[in-house]
């Protein structure tokens, strides 16, 4: 699945970051990430969804949790990988832009598929809210980052987290009202 490599490669900058001197962790990263960026980018700039054991793309389609785990490595990745931190931002705009486009919703957030379909998930939205403090640190506090932030944690004061309970939930319909029954 397209998301463990982006977790991947967060973990071994987190532990460099924090002065981990185990295995080459800007090598890990660069190599993990890179590795990534081959077998799952599509031609659409978005990341498709699972590979085989060869490397090679067996599953293309969107799901919005792989995008938000691309965007969070690439904040990852501008901080282990200096060099690479201009690429790395472009990038994480540009999907970040995609998704924008493609995904919106009309109210906030994003959808899970093109075109709109029951449920939305609050799960990936709790990934790019990650994304998006990632870059807001990375980036000192950029507009476009913190937006993104704001805009998902009122989704989740507003929608995700049920006023009398406390509970997450985590399955909605078009509106962002929770699903009925058990989901």
């Amino acid at each position: 699945r397209s998301r463990v490599q982006p977790r991947q490669a967060y973990c071994f900058a987190a532990a460099g970051k924090t002065g981990w001197n185990g295995v080459p962790w800007q090598e890990a990263v660069a190599h993990g990430l890179s590795w990534f960026d081959e077998v799952y980018l599509l031609e659409s700039g978005l990341y498709g969804n699972l590979a085989d054991s060869n490397g090679r793309l067996v599953d293309p389609s969107f799901d919005l949790y792989n995008q938000a785990f691309a965007i969070f490595a690439g904040a990852a990745r501008s901080e282990a990988l200096p060099q690479q931190a201009e690429a790395a931002r472009a990038r994480a705009e540009e999907l970040l832009s995609l998704l924008k486009r493609d995904y919106a919703h009309a109210e906030r957030g994003f959808h899970e598929a093109k075109p709109p379909r029951v449920p939305l998930c609050s799960n990936p939205h709790m990934h790019l809210f990650e994304a998006a403090l990632a870059w807001e640190a990375v980036t000192a506090g950029d507009p476009l980052w913190r937006d993104l932030a704001d805009e998902i944690g009122t989704l989740a004061l507003t929608r995700f987290i049920d006023s009398e309970s406390g509970g997450l939930r985590e399955f909605f319909d078009m509106d962002w009202k929770p699903l009925p029954g058990p989901k």
